[in-house]
């Protein structure tokens, strides 16, 4: 954070310095607009909150449901670094039976780039690269109380179009594929067999920011 501020104060001198020399070279105004449209408001960040609608790609899971919160900051007018975590929950079954759910906190880090230079509408793609600290299984049968959870890793491909208004408050709605390695459920006590499940999905995702 520290680092942003000194590098906002910066170009803030920047502007002022450029903004002076234009009054006494005399050239034209647009020339500051067109600067500080440019490089000043390259260390805006945004807080939001994302609300996912998950199909699961593999078998081995009904249902997921995601929650995130999310940070992103503006590395230039279209590129942007979004940082995402959450809780994630994943109804599991056992041929084609509902066991419990695994319970786990996503971690993602994705570079997202900006395919219009629009102020207001802007589609976008991007790359992202996942953990998954599973937490916790719940479950009512016995049987399956005992069963641990590893965590694992993934990769994430987006699009989408996102909306900024005047206000500062922005709203995205896009398509990310995620995919993760798959993880074992394991019985402590070694009377259940290991099971190698897969929490790879497609998700529909709706956000909504506040720009600083």
């Amino acid at each position: 954070m520290k680092r942003g501020v000194l590098v906002w104060v910066s170009m803030m001198l920047l502007v002022f310095v450029f903004s002076v020399n234009n009054q006494i070279s005399g050239e034209e105004s647009s020339s500051t607009e067109e600067f500080l449209k440019k490089y000043a408001l390259a260390e805006n960040f945004e807080l939001g909150i994302e609300l996912t609608s998950n199909t699961p790609t593999a078998g081995d899971f009904s249902a997921i449901e995601k929650y995130y919160f999310t940070v992103a900051h503006t590395i230039n007018q279209n590129s942007i670094l979004k940082f995402k975590t959450g809780l994630l929950e994943a109804d599991y079954e056992d041929n084609n039976v509902a066991v419990g759910m695994v319970r786990a906190n996503p971690i993602s880090l994705s570079l997202i780039m900006g395919l219009s230079h629009s102020d207001t509408f802007k589609p976008y793609c991007g790359f992202g690269l996942s953990h998954l600290r599973v937490f916790g299984f719940d479950t009512n049968l016995p049987q399956y109380k005992r069963i641990k959870a590893r965590s694992t890793h993934g990769h994430s491909l987006t699009g989408g179009i996102k909306y900024i208004s005047a206000k500062n408050i922005s709203i995205s709605l896009g398509l990310s594929a995620e995919a993760y390695r798959s993880f074992n459920l394991t019985d402590k006590w070694g009377v259940l067999p290991t099971r190698s499940v897969n929490v790879s999905h497609w998700s529909t995702e709706l956000n909504f920011s506040l720009r600083f």
